[in-house]
């Protein structure tokens, strides 16, 4: 259960970045900034737990 919740709370800050990142003139559109910011925090949070050598994802 530990796990799910972090893999949630990456996905949703991925997904906030994503967002706050779009805000330009160039963005993708509300759907696909959230869809690619949420990957984008999974995977970038996946590789700090694999660098830091916790199985959790928390830092």
């Amino acid at each position: 259960m530990e796990m799910f919740i972090s893999l949630l709370v990456q996905i949703i800050s991925g997904a906030i970045g994503g967002n706050i990142a779009g805000m330009t003139k160039e963005g993708l559109g509300t759907g696909l900034n959230t869809l690619i910011g949420g990957v984008g925090g999974l995977v970038l949070g996946q590789i700090v737990a694999a660098l830091t050598g916790n199985s959790s994802g928390e830092a």
